[in-house]
């Protein structure tokens, strides 16, 4: 029901701070599809938003069962999703480092 209000609010600070268009965007995106998985596949879903004068932290978890092999799911190219689902998630510039 509140899925995408962390993200809003991250964006909110960020622009209230000045900070560059770009970096407010990647920020918004990345935080914004973390909160829809974790929503989508892993019920409750947590945000916590950290930043100094080096870094950017996101940090998303959810009450989920969790990834069963992680090794499989850190490989190139792994993907539980639907082909429609990955479809969407190819659009250029808007993927998220890990």
């Amino acid at each position: 029901m509140h899925a995408g209000e962390a993200s809003i609010s991250i964006q909110s600070l960020l622009k209230s701070m000045n900070q560059n268009p770009k970096l407010i965007r990647r920020i918004g995106v990345c935080s914004y599809e973390g909160e829809m998985n974790g929503v989508m596949h892993g019920g409750d879903t947590h945000v916590v938003f950290d930043m100094d004068s080096d870094q950017i932290v996101l940090e998303i978890s959810d009450d989920g069962p969790g990834i069963e092999d992680i090794e499989l799911a850190m490989q190139p190219g792994y993907s539980t999703a639907s082909e429609e689902a990955r479809e969407l998630d190819s659009a250029p510039g808007w993927g998220c480092p890990t």
